[in-house]
């Protein structure tokens, strides 16, 4: 990978050393994908040859299936149950993401990860996201701190190991968040804090962003060999399956299924449009 110049804005920021040597050369990624929910609300799931499904004129939502990774899209299990996790790792042939996950031994709630699905990703070459939401971090929102997140990536690495590790704060997904980890801006300082911690330098660039490529990387690799053998995707439904949107705040029933009112994901006109 290039190094970045000099003279990038990293670069010029007056932050740690160490951090700026690490940002020279490695991307720094942050993780959370909400978009597989989306075309469920608008096509149920049915996107391959769907005309209204075009990313190259501007359609920004996507979906997984497991068995056909069809635009070479990573499975994202932050959103599942630990049943659909286990059968998942089952049959993937790609590399996994939980793109906004914590440890559920060092805090119980259901979007967090209990160790014997942790002790399956090493095998499958994925990566868990550490995430930033105070809900997934602490019983009270006023107790969550920057150091409760760095117990939930140090707990991880020290079970499945440094290369499955990754960020993902869910900054665009939640209404209030931890002193110190504001916005992106606050990245310098938990890198920092960190370093501070032990880690070296090569373990922050694969937590930051060496081991989302390599994820990328493989789940590619999958699809251009699904591509060549000419798999087709899978989009079955199963029978009585209950469809939702989103208010803003809240799921609620999908009282549009046809998306004439032109409102994508959401149910009800978007709050800015208010």
């Amino acid at each position: 990978m290039a190094a970045v110049p000099s003279t990038h804005p990293y670069q010029l920021l007056d932050i740690d050393e160490r951090v700026k040597e690490v940002l020279k050369t490695t991307p720094l990624f942050d993780g959370h994908n909400d978009l597989p929910q989306q075309p469920q609300a608008i096509f149920y799931g049915k996107i391959h040859n769907n005309p209204k499904f075009d990313i190259e004129a501007g359609f920004e939502r996507g979906m997984t299936d497991i068995r056909q990774l069809r635009e070479g899209m990573i499975i994202d299990l932050s959103h599942v149950s630990e049943d659909c996790t286990n059968q998942v790792f089952d049959i993937t042939k790609a590399p996994v993401m939980y793109s906004h996950s914590n440890s559920k031994p060092m805090f119980d709630c259901p979007r967090n990860v209990p160790d014997w699905v942790l002790d399956r990703v090493p095998a499958n070459g994925g990566i868990v996201m550490v995430t930033f939401v105070l809900e997934h971090v602490s019983v009270e929102r006023k107790d969550a701190t920057m150091e409760m997140v760095l117990d939930h990536l140090f707990y991880i690495a020290g079970r499945i190991g440094w290369d499955h590790v990754s960020l993902g704060s869910d900054f665009d997904g939640i209404a209030s968040v931890i002193p110190g980890l504001e916005d992106v801006k606050c990245y310098p300082v938990l890198m920092k804090a960190f370093l501070d911690r032990g880690a070296t330098q090569e373990q922050l660039a694969k937590c930051i962003g060496e081991n989302t490529i390599r994820v990328w990387k493989g789940v590619v690799k999958m699809r251009d060999q699904m591509t060549k053998e000419g798999v087709l995707p899978i989009e079955d439904v199963w029978e009585g399956r209950q469809w939702w949107r989103y208010d803003g705040y809240y799921q609620m029933p999908d009282l549009d299924p046809e998306d004439k009112l032109g409102y994508d994901w959401y149910g009800v006109p978007r709050l800015e449009e208010d």
